[in-house]
């Protein structure tokens, strides 16, 4: 699964946002903050700019990345529903950790030096 997957799962799974709500064009409440919170982890998670994450949740160009990630903590403040980041946060991080972990047992059990 890639990040973006992911996340969007993630995120989809803490805020009973379908994932295909969160890549369509709908916008209301909740899935707009469910949208937002994949922007800000895709942000956190991976070394992309803002034209890939857009291009990864099939918006139509960069600026809402943009609005996302400049008014997120804003959301934060006026949302419970944004206030499960952390959740979504935590869960991302432990399934990529067992990702990378399981690479890292498949390089080495192939013969390939580890660091």
């Amino acid at each position: 699964m890639n990040t973006a997957t992911l996340i969007a799962t993630e995120v989809a799974r803490v805020t009973n946002v379908p994932v295909r709500e969160i890549l369509s064009a709908r916008r209301d409440k909740n899935t707009v903050v469910a949208r937002h919170m994949c922007i800000v982890l895709m942000r956190e998670f991976t070394p992309w700019g803002t034209p890939t994450i857009a291009r990864a949740l099939r918006l139509y160009d960069h600026s809402t990345v943009i609005h996302a990630l400049r008014t997120w903590s804003l959301r934060q403040e006026r949302n419970p529903l944004a206030g499960r980041i952390g959740q979504a946060r935590a869960a991302v991080s432990r399934k990529l950790a067992k990702q990378r972990e399981a690479m890292r047992i498949h390089a080495e059990a192939n013969g390939h030096v580890v660091s």
